[in-house]
């Protein structure tokens, strides 16, 4: 693999280990934490430290640029994959590499963006890009539409692909665009163009293949001899990618906060989250805000509809959060002198919270 691949594999290299060289330059003026990791909702939630940053993360990157390349290389079915699809699999990494840590690298040095409106961005041009590909791939079983349909059919696959091409490139023109709307709205358009992307492909393939056995030019799956073992990987695939896609929807575009007014607390029930209760006569300030509160999340759950956990700004400091994704208002209180920010699902909810609280609190 070396020896065949071997200028583009030495070239991908030094571009994707190039953010260490800058990191070296810029040793100390970075901090010693970095952000690392960003939630659904675009606020930070993972943080590490400088070396593991500068270092590791290129290394790391490097190592699956190698491994992308020896898998694609190994497992072509005998054919010669196409030099434009390899040199899109050489640049993948590279351009994560400099993205992933150029972003890190911003922040770090004081720069400030809003990752929820970039990842849409990113992701609907990686679609445009990987969709200009699509139709020059060759048949294999790592890159492309990989499908048992288009496996067993050169025709198939050629039809497939190049039905794929326009797919992709048209979901990633509406990811692209999902950027310009609400977060509520637009990441729903987001997931559904990607998913879209990734399902339409399979489905031409299969129907394509129905039009082939109908006209005598493919033979029927169910007569191609599999073996025991292939069947029962593809039925643990199909399981999988299923569970992992109903599981993706429920965790990200679902989940409630429930208030309930006791005697001598507030109670705050978010799914997926641990509850909160709050004693009315530890409360020691409470204000209404027509405006959501900004912070960066450094624990806790995060979705494109709500934000638990704890959390830190300017102005509060460390502080608690249980709020749906960017509130129209919100309730800020503090007891026992930490803060706490909640909300309902819209501004009508959220008052009406506040004012039942008000009632709670007067004597």
């Amino acid at each position: 693999m070396f020896k065949k691949y071997k200028k583009q594999l030495i070239l991908s290299s030094i571009v994707i280990l190039l953010p260490i060289v800058f990191g070296l330059i810029m040793w100390s003026k970075l901090p010693n934490t970095f952000v690392t990791h960003w939630g659904a909702d675009g606020a930070a939630d993972g943080f590490s430290s400088k070396a593991f940053a500068v270092f590791f993360i290129p290394a790391l990157l490097l190592a699956l640029q190698f491994i992308c390349v020896w898998i694609t290389d190994r497992t072509n079915r005998g054919n010669e994959q196409s030099p434009k699809v390899m040199n899109l699999i050489f640049c993948i990494m590279p351009v994560i590499s400099l993205l992933v840590c150029g972003m890190m690298y911003a922040i770090a040095l004081g720069r400030t963006f809003d990752a929820a409106l970039l990842l849409p961005v990113i992701l609907g041009l990686l679609f445009v890009v990987i969709g200009n590909y699509m139709p020059k791939c060759t048949r294999n079983s790592t890159v492309g539409i990989k499908v048992i349909w288009a496996l067993n059919n050169e025709e198939n696959w050629n039809a497939t692909h190049r039905f794929a091409g326009k797919a992709w490139v048209i979901s990633g023109l509406i990811a692209a665009f999902s950027a310009l709307l609400p977060m509520k709205i637009g990441y729903p358009i987001l997931f559904v163009a990607l998913i879209g992307g990734g399902l339409l492909p399979a489905l031409y393939s299969y129907l394509y293949y129905r039009k082939q056995v109908k006209a005598g030019t493919a033979k029927r799956t169910k007569d191609m001899p599999v073996d025991k073992r292939t069947k029962n990987i593809r039925r643990i695939s199909l399981v999988l990618v299923i569970a992992i896609l109903i599981g993706c929807g429920y965790f990200l575009f679902t989940g409630s906060i429930e208030y309930e007014f006791r005697e001598d607390a507030l109670v705050m029930d978010a799914t997926f989250y641990a509850p909160i209760t709050l004693r009315y006569d530890e409360i020691q300030t409470l204000e209404y805000r027509e405006e959501n509160v900004d912070g960066v999340r450094v624990g806790g759950f995060g979705s494109f509809k709500l934000q638990l956990g704890n959390f830190q700004n300017d102005e509060f400091g460390n502080y608690t959060r249980y709020t749906y994704v960017k509130p129209d208002s919100c309730i800020i209180i503090t007891a026992k002198g930490k803060t706490l920010v909640f909300s309902g699902k819209d501004a009508a909810e959220t008052e009406a919270i506040f004012n039942k609280l008000i009632e709670q609190l007067m004597p």
